[in-house]
């Protein structure tokens, strides 16, 4: 079941999956452990992907609990603006508005204790950090 949820084969089944985070980019390089992809003008950097050449167009997703609060190793660090944050239970939903392409918002989870006593408020910057492990490449729609 993680193959299919977080490394869908198609865009069409990341869709009937509800995955939220469904980008479009380019591969831009490989590197040795990494796959460098432009996202709308920002450099993300994947697990290896070989499959894609690079200056092939793709669509990628992270998938809920690959997106994390501050700027942390193995992953890509993007400015952002809270759009949403709804605490419910245990967890934070929480809408982003990355500020290099506001109009891609970027969707996901996090434990509320990761919240620490700050509020998160519509409209107030937020870094985040999207885990290269859980970047997923797949063939453009």
């Amino acid at each position: 079941p993680d193959d299919i949820t977080l490394r869908p084969d198609t865009v069409e089944v990341a869709r009937l999956l509800n995955l939220r985070n469904l980008f479009p980019g380019r591969v831009v390089e490989h590197l040795p452990d990494a796959t460098v992809i432009d996202w709308a003008g920002q450099k993300i950097v994947a697990a290896a992907n070989p499959d894609h050449a690079p200056g092939t167009t793709v669509t990628w997703t992270a998938p809920d609990g690959f997106v994390t609060l501050g700027d942390v190793p193995n992953g890509t660090t993007v400015a952002t603006t809270i759009e949403t944050a709804a605490v419910a239970g245990a967890a934070a939903q929480l809408t982003v508005r990355p500020t290099h392409a506001p109009d891609l918002p970027l969707q996901f989870s996090v434990p509320r204790h990761a919240l620490g006593q700050g509020t998160l408020a519509a409209g107030a910057t937020l870094t985040v950090t999207i885990l290269t492990a859980g970047i997923h490449l797949m063939p453009a729609a």
